[in-house]
């Protein structure tokens, strides 16, 4: 029943979406109209962004002791966003069976693993928030209220690194058991500074690396736009990513970030059209990585049976 209505609600969105296009004649006439240089521009951009993402995997791995190959490290991360812009979180699933099977990680380890990343993630959009509200109340007044939010919420949530050890009491409950278990191996990660700050660092450089590619994409099209403006945009794009109802994303990243780029007295066309751009070179790119490293790391077996991989996660 949730596949159905996340099924209808892409269909909704994607209609919507042709409807808004077509009366956007004008405006789509910036994207047929650019160079073949521009492309590329815009390509290789989204490209490092890929690179940049691949090293944020392997990092994260690392820190639960899982050594990747580069094909490993670049490619899982193209069939995972593959896999879930055609399937809903398919492309994690496949992620989750590969991972098990070829380095013995297991399913409560990976979830955790992926709970690390979006933690990290909240953690590292709090640091660029802070720097930016600081940015904008010494260069323009504006109220610090929101850097001193910003700084709370990144206290507060920095308190999960800092807390002492909880040891629950013993139970014969195999679910206390996992949940004490998941506490051991969210410990042991956090125990590991190095990690925590290696992590850290690639999630604000992959943040950059996406605000590098609002800016191209922004700026090609011929909106300028400053690279402070192109970080708000990015801090919205990734917010919208935590909103899970429609596979990939679909509409919501192009709405949160035109709403962003209207907030800022830009124009919401602006800020759909230009991250419509992005999805379309992007969605191209991995794509093609996605196909490749699916055959060239064999995961073609994994997915003959699509309920193997369910059932296989949820024990």
């Amino acid at each position: 029943m949730k596949r159905k209505i996340q099924l209808l609600l892409m269909m909704l969105i994607i209609g919507a979406g042709v409807y808004y296009f077509s009366q956007m004649g004008e405006e789509l006439k910036r994207i047929k109209e650019l160079t073949f240089i521009q492309i590329c521009v815009a390509s290789l951009a989204i490209l490092i962004s890929f690179y940049v993402n691949g090293l944020r995997f392997k990092k994260l791995l690392c820190a639960f002791k899982i050594n990747l190959t580069i094909h490993e490290w670049f490619g899982l991360p193209q069939i995972r966003r593959l896999g879930n812009l055609i399937f809903f979180k398919s492309g994690t699933l496949t992620n989750a069976y590969y991972l098990k099977t070829n380095h013995r990680l297991s399913y409560p380890k990976f979830i955790i693993a992926m709970s690390v990343q979006k933690y990290i993630q909240v953690l590292s959009l709090l640091m660029i928030a802070i720097v930016i509200n600081f940015h904008f109340y010494f260069f323009y007044g504006l109220s610090p209220f929101y850097a001193i939010s910003s700084c709370f919420l990144l206290l507060c949530l920095s308190l999960l690194l800092l807390s002492p050890q909880w040891k629950l009491s013993k139970q014969e409950s195999k679910f206390y058991q996992n949940i004490q278990k998941a506490l051991d191996i969210w410990y042991n990660f956090r125990n590991d500074k190095f990690s925590v700050l290696s992590l850290i660092f690639f999630e604000i450089l992959s943040m950059l690396a996406i605000g590098f590619r609002f800016y191209i994409a922004f700026n090609i099209l011929g909106y300028s736009m400053d690279f402070i403006s192109c970080m708000i945009m990015t801090i919205i794009f990734l917010l919208a990513e935590f909103i899970g109802i429609v596979p990939g994303g679909i509409g919501l990243r192009e709405v949160a970030v035109g709403l962003a780029a209207s907030y800022m007295d830009y124009n919401f066309d602006y800020g759909v059209i230009a991250t419509s751009l992005d999805r379309i070179l992007s969605t191209f790119w991995f794509g093609i990585f996605g196909f490749i490293y699916f055959h060239f790391l064999h995961m073609k077996e994994y997915v003959k049976d699509p309920s193997v991989i369910s059932d296989s996660v949820t024990n």
